[in-house]
């Protein structure tokens, strides 16, 4: 399995290793899902979230296959609840992609992953395309 976020494209360099030893790089691409990725001249074009599989078959020899899952997760830029009355609530975030600091609804984010809170209740949060651990301070 392969974690990846929507917007992300990626160059593939397919490599087919033979019995005899032979190495050949044509393959044929598909992916189960055309609406979360696409696959054009060996690149990775990821567009919504969601599970999909890439599959990489040899032109040369269509009994060799390989496939892996994909799972394309869509960036979150603000921690946010929706209320009973569906009224969504930013709790965290100003919703924009960005690396800036400040208080709970300035701060910008470029993929939050995960929070915790540690045993004095500082809240943090995993910070993905930012690559970085951030710790979330209370407006005064």
């Amino acid at each position: 399995n392969l974690q990846l976020l929507k917007g992300d494209i990626i160059p593939l360099n397919p490599v087919v290793k033979f019995e005899s030893g032979d190495f050949n790089r044509d393959v044929f691409w598909s992916i189960a899902d055309r609406a979360i990725a696409r696959v054009e001249n060996n690149t990775l074009n990821l567009l919504e979230g969601g599970v999909t599989t890439l599959s990489a078959t040899s032109k040369a020899d269509p009994t060799l296959s390989q496939s892996i899952i994909l799972r394309v997760a869509v960036p979150i830029q603000a921690i946010t609840t929706t209320t009973a009355s569906s009224i969504v609530v930013t709790h965290a975030g100003s919703g924009k992609a960005g690396f800036e600091e400040g208080g709970l609804l300035t701060a910008g984010f470029k993929g939050i992953t995960s929070l915790t809170l540690d045993a004095t209740g500082n809240l943090y949060c995993t910070d993905l395309n930012n690559h970085a651990i951030r710790k979330l301070l209370v407006d005064e």
